[in-house]
């Protein structure tokens, strides 16, 4: 989260959606270029950060096209949750199977083929109802501030870290993490210590007065602690609240009773699809992280399909994920809960394609 707040900050994103301006692609190329970017951003991203980013693209290239920001925001959604699922770098609910040690990091590779089919399927779909205009060009300069390639470079180094400390040193992933908060430190000094003062764009009038001209260093600026202070503490404290109500409902007994009926009552494959289809108004995160207290004993190819379930669940309802929920709030206008709702019986299409891609080229797992 640091790290994207200071990709933010350095201009990093506003760039990249200034250039997707100046491009001049078409409606119709727009929504398959911003829905292939979610989806790749994604498995490396926030959710939400990745949501946020394409839907303020979408909403620029389409302020006078409704139909085009309500379609592609539907479609930004189904791909940022199918990209997170195949990544723990990128989705909550992955992370918790791969922090417990349940999947190795390269057994979430297995999901990357069934996951692309829930998003190409209603996105192919929704493809015939784009508009085939071309909206007008932006006639704004990309301008990174200083820095910004290089924390971009970090950020790869980091997660690059993170991953190869996991597989061949098996430590912790928050491990990796926490190193590459040191590297974006060790760098937050150099760019102090190597401030070039640049003088305010008034200081003609103050040499006229004869008055020190003082210094305007604003765009030279990074403060760490100010992007550590930024990161989403309100989904930390969620996500700690929610941990802490799981271990109390686990503690008395609640957890053991309805992984009974779940697990015990029922086939695994029917259990996981059911809990997948609850996470379109549940938090996947939650939902995960309260399967794994009850413990239940599954093959891998279970818990891949749990993994696939509750990752891609998220996108049949606004609601029911972070990236759907921020994108109702940010866009004003053209993307509602009940536009999204137009497009359930097709997105649940690609979560049933999803499944079955899984059971067909994942049989070994189970």
């Amino acid at each position: 989260m640091t790290y994207l707040n200071a990709m933010e900050e350095r201009g990093i994103f506003d760039g990249l959606r200034i250039w997707l301006l100046n491009k001049q692609f078409n409606y119709r190329q727009l929504f398959w270029i911003t829905g292939f970017l979610a989806f790749l951003l994604s498995t490396v991203v926030s959710g939400l950060a990745v949501g946020l980013l394409m839907g303020a693209v979408a909403s620029a290239v389409g302020k006078n096209k409704k139909q085009f920001i309500g379609i592609a925001c539907v479609n930004i959604v189904v791909a940022v949750n199918a990209g997170g699922t195949f990544s723990p770098l990128g989705g909550i609910s992955t992370l918790f199977v791969w922090q417990n040690k349940i999947l190795h990091f390269a057994d979430f590779f297995a999901l990357a083929l069934p996951c692309l089919v829930n998003f190409l399927v209603p996105a192919i779909i929704m493809h015939f109802f784009v508009p085939k205009e071309t909206p007008a060009a932006s006639s704004r300069k990309i301008n990174l501030r200083r820095g910004s390639k290089r924390i971009l470079f970090f950020f790869a180094v980091t997660l690059m870290i993170t991953v190869w400390a996991n597989v061949y040193l098996e430590l912790p992933p928050a491990a990796g993490m926490m190193a590459g908060l040191a590297l974006l430190q060790f760098f937050s000094f150099y760019l102090t210590k190597t401030v070039k003062n640049q003088e305010s764009q008034y200081a003609y009038a103050y040499k006229f007065f004869g008055v020190d001209v003082p210094v305007d260093n604003e765009k030279q600026d990074f403060d760490i602690y100010k992007n550590v202070g930024n990161m989403e503490w309100d989904t930390l404290l969620f996500f700690y609240g929610a941990m802490m109500i799981i271990g109390a409902l686990s503690f008395i007994g609640y957890l053991d009773a309805i992984a009974g009926f779940l697990y015990g009552q029922n086939h695994p494959t029917n259990a996981n699809i059911i809990i997948g289809l609850s996470s379109a108004f549940i938090d996947n995160g939650t939902l995960m992280f309260a399967v794994l207290n009850m413990h239940p004993n599954l093959p891998h190819g279970q818990w891949l399909l749990l993994t696939l379930t509750l990752g891609v669940g998220g996108s049949l309802l606004a609601i029911g994920s972070a990236p759907g929920v921020g994108l109702l709030g940010q866009i004003k206008e053209g993307y509602t809960f009940g536009y999204h709702m137009r497009w359930m019986p097709t997105i649940l299409l690609g979560y049933v394609a999803s499944i079955f891609v899984h059971f067909w080229i994942n049989a070994r797992y189970f």
